[in-house]
């Protein structure tokens, strides 16, 4: 399973990021709306933890744009603003769940199970260039049949090639999809 987490606290998201992996998720984090949309589209989640406030777009706003780009994958939202009113905006506007900071942990990770129990997994399209093939559900990679050993960077640059394939970027763009 793997988890993006939209969230401008570094803090925050360096214990999100040992929480999951010690529950055995895959992370990916962002700090921008700018760099999620980018990651949404370069690689496949399983659940999208967003936070409301983020530096360059509000949250809601974000979770509209995705919803409206066809973006199915669950989404939390998190945020300080308890009152009643700004949930229903939330969820309203495509969240499946919201949390409240300071988030209680065993209580994130039994939210999660249940908005993940809901969701429907949908099958990843193999990748495939020539002989090569990439296969993003278990991240296997071969070449004419042979199972290529690719380091965790290696694999990220390939994926993201073969899911843009044909297209010049620039370093800076790689630097914000790659994690």
């Amino acid at each position: 399973m793997k988890i993006l987490v939209i969230e401008d606290d570094s803090g925050l998201i360096a214990l999100l990021r040992q929480l999951f992996i010690e529950q055995g998720y895959q992370v990916e984090a962002v700090s921008s709306a700018e760099a999620a949309l980018l990651q949404v589209q370069l690689s496949a989640h399983d659940l999208i933890l967003l936070d409301l406030g983020l530096p360059d777009m509000n949250g809601i706003r974000l979770c509209q744009q995705l919803r409206a780009a066809g973006v199915s994958v669950p989404i939390m939202l998190m945020t300080v603003e308890a009152a009643a009113a700004a949930k229903v905006q939330a969820l309203d506007a495509g969240a499946d769940d919201y949390l409240v900071k300071p988030i209680d942990f065993t209580e994130l990770l039994a939210r999660m199970r249940a908005v993940l129990r809901r969701g429907v997994e949908q099958p990843q399209p193999v990748l495939t260039w020539g002989l090569l093939m990439l296969n993003p559900a278990d991240q296997a990679v071969t070449y004419a049949g042979q199972t290529l050993q690719l380091r965790p960077k290696e694999y990220a640059l390939l994926e993201l090639f073969l899911r843009h394939p044909r297209q010049i970027r620039s370093e800076e763009w790689l630097s914000l999809c790659l994690p």
